[in-house]
C-alpha cells in the first residue's frame, strides 16, 4: 500500500490479497487430498507456531517474510470454515 493509505484503500492485487488467495487455494487442495479436519488442524498449528515466531522477530526483512507465512496460515483456513462448520450440524438444522 502507498504511504498514508488505509486498509480500505488496498488494491485487489496487493500482497495481502495474494497471500490470502494462495493460502485458501492450498487449503482446498490439501483438504481434498487429506480431509478437512486434518488440514484445518495443520493450518491451526501452523498459525499458532507462526504467531509465536512472529512475535519474536525484529528485523524488517524477517518481519516481511514471517508476515507472509503467518498470513498464509491464518487467512488460508478461512476458506474451509464454511465446509467444516456445516458438517457440525444435522441436516435438519441447516437452512435450505
Amino acid at each position: 500500500m502507498r504511504p498514508g493509505a488505509t486498509a480500505c484503500d488496498a488494491a485487489p492485487g496487493d500482497g495481502d490479497a495474494d497471500r490470502r488467495r494462495s493460502g485458501r487455494h492450498a487449503f482446498g487442495s490439501l483438504a481434498d487430498r487429506f480431509g478437512r479436519r486434518p488440514t484445518c488442524a495443520f493450518y491451526m498449528i501452523g498459525a499458532a507456531i507462526m504467531v509465536v515466531v512472529y512475535a519474536h522477530l525484529s528485523q524488517p526483512g524477517t518481519l516481511l517474510v514471517g508476515g507472509v507465512v503467518l498470513g498464509f496460515f491464518v487467512n488460508g483456513m478461512i476458506g474451509g470454515y464454511g465446509a467444516l462448520i456445516g458438517k457440525l450440524y444435522p441436516t435438519a438444522a441447516l437452512a435450505s
